[in-house]
């Protein structure tokens, strides 16, 4: 009888044994998530702040006394944004447009525009320029920075079918004037650019001509021919530097977050350009892979992902977000589960939190402002009505409230100086006495390290 039981008692303590280990390695998740998340909020205090001062001259000591100085963030340092898809797209819809607008500067100072060659270009000669061009003026004049995206990918959204008309060499030529006058003509409206997309996973310039361009295949064949690519990459962004020496200029990749080997092989490709000179500014890091928006990363991932790219010492762009909320499984392992709008808000916060908190990520950007046009089925901030989803108010309550700076009542010390420590960004101030309002004026924040963030203030005039 004892050993008809033995099998089944080591059972017994392997399961237990496998529980323990199972809720062990969940504690330590937990107590890693958490240490992160503490670290990405010290961050944010220290490096998403700074100091300001206001200096109020022309008054006696006494009748600085019966100041009050109040500060009111206006802008963000700090690139919060979207895609702008559905003001430049043929299906806009113009009758709740207003609505749209004001919805999207509420929230966002960062406007991604859509420059896929096949869809910018389907036609040789007609572009969809005006219509960008337009919309990014309504931008600028909200104080909002416009990136455009992109100008090269050898998938078939890049290589418009009438490609095929021309030799490997004159589409090369071709995509080399294209880079050049898009980036020269919206030069004083477009100052960041990703130049080239998803390298690492996509086929080479000459094998994607090769090919029947009948919009099948989206040519993901992995990394062939890699120091083919390395030169064509490099060429891209020096047609692109050419055209505007000024412009912030991006190398967009997917799947590095979850996939260690790719974002490894990013690591190696960014290395090869900057050693040989590359005019590289800034690094995309895709956020919608693996699953298309289904993989729930954890603390962990992103965290090391943004320190594989750290020594190379280059602004850091969180790029292609969009969880969705459409009742799919949630994959990954980090954690269980459906999304639903709950869960893509705390997604949303998590991811934001951790961005923002990394002192190198320069920008996050949201895949998809309305589920009325969406990549993702319910990948929205806002539903197809426009009405606001619980990931908009989550969102607005951190980029508006959490992370911006309003003081009511700061004081001048006997020198007139009134010191205050807040988000970077410009600010409105108001010098006021008994009530009235004596100066309204604005202080404008800046990163060069001469400029030490001082507003001069003269009440005597």
């Amino acid at each position: 009888m004892k050993i008809k039981l033995l099998p089944i008692v080591l059972l017994i303590i392997l399961t237990i044994a496998v529980l323990n280990n199972c809720t062990s390695n969940s504690s330590s998740e937990k107590e890693n998530k958490s240490e992160i998340i503490k670290e990405a909020k010290v961050n944010i205090e220290k490096y998403r702040k700074t100091d300001f001062s206001i200096q109020i001259n022309g008054l006696e000591n006494s009748e600085l006394n019966s100041l009050e100085v109040e500060v009111e963030q206006l802008t963000h340092d700090f690139l919060f944004g979207c895609i702008i898809f559905d003001l430049v797209s043929p299906n806009r819809q113009l009758d709740d447009e207003e609505k749209f607008k004001a919805q999207f500067k509420n929230l966002f100072n960062f406007a991604v525009f859509p420059f896929y060659w096949s869809g910018y270009e389907p036609e040789q000669g007609n572009t969809n320029q005006m219509k960008i061009a337009e919309v990014a003026n309504w931008c600028l004049e909200n104080g909002i920075t416009c990136k455009g995206h992109p100008l090269v990918w050898t998938h078939t959204a890049g290589t418009p079918g009438w490609l095929s008309e021309y030799s490997t060499e004159e589409s090369k030529k071709l995509l080399q004037k294209r880079v050049e006058n898009i980036v020269f003509e919206f030069e004083n409206q477009i100052e960041i650019w990703d130049v080239i997309n998803e390298v690492i996973h996509t086929v080479n310039w000459d094998k994607a001509m090769a090919e029947n361009n009948n919009g099948t295949d989206n040519r993901y064949t992995g990394s062939d021919l890699m120091a083919e690519k390395v030169a064509f990459i490099d060429s891209c962004f020096q047609w692109a530097h050419q055209a505007n020496s000024d412009a912030e200029l991006i190398i967009n990749e997917f799947n590095i977050v979850a996939n260690e080997k790719s974002r490894q092989e990013f690591h190696n490709v960014v290395k090869a350009l900057l050693d040989g000179g590359t005019p590289i500014s800034g690094l995309g890091i895709q956020a919608h892979e693996p699953n298309q928006g289904r993989y729930y990363y954890s603390p962990e991932q992103l965290w090391e992902t943004f320190n594989t790219y750290k020594e190379f010492n280059l602004p850091m762009h969180l790029t292609e977000l969009i969880p969705v909320s459409n009742g799919d499984s949630i994959v990954g392992g980090f954690k269980t589960g459906i999304w639903t709008e709950e869960i893509q808000a705390e997604f949303a916060e998590m991811i934001f939190t951790l961005g923002f908190g990394y002192p190198q990520i320069e920008s996050i950007n949201w895949w998809g402002f309305t589920d009325r046009n969406i990549w993702q089925e319910n990948g929205g901030l806002v539903d197809e009505n426009l009405e606001p989803k619980l990931v908009y108010i989550k969102l607005d309550q951190l980029i508006n409230h959490d992370w911006k700076t309003i003081i009511k009542d700061l004081r001048p010390d006997k020198s007139g100086k009134v010191s205050f420590r807040g988000f970077k960004g410009n600010y409105k101030v108001l010098i006021k006495q008994d009530g009235k309002i004596l100066k309204n004026e604005q202080l404008n924040y800046s990163d060069t390290e001469s400029v030490k963030n001082i507003l001069k203030v003269n009440l005597s005039e």
